[in-house]
């Protein structure tokens, strides 16, 4: 599933958010099911639109997918800002 801040879901400003992290959590777990966070300087990274799974240039994962996700997860986005919603996969 590809996500994009352009569709309302996170942000709704056009601009790429400056974000530093992203994690998907399994419904009603409290560890990530997966998280990327900016590589090198730990500085905030533009990000418009990313893959869940996909580790999108500049961002590095922090922790894995272990398999293909399926069901209700939350995705959070932090950043300038948090953002979260209600996602099914």
């Amino acid at each position: 599933m590809t996500l994009s801040q352009d569709w309302g879901i996170i942000f709704h400003d056009r601009k790429p958010p400056c974000v530093w992290q992203v994690a998907i959590y399994a419904y009603a777990e409290d560890r990530p099911a997966w998280r990327i966070e900016p590589a090198g300087d730990g500085q905030c990274r533009e990000l418009g639109t990313f893959r869940i799974g996909i580790t999108p240039t500049g961002f590095r994962e922090t922790v894995p997918l272990s398999g293909p996700p399926h069901g209700h997860y939350t995705l959070v986005v932090l950043g300038i800002g948090r953002g979260e919603a209600t996602i099914h996969l």
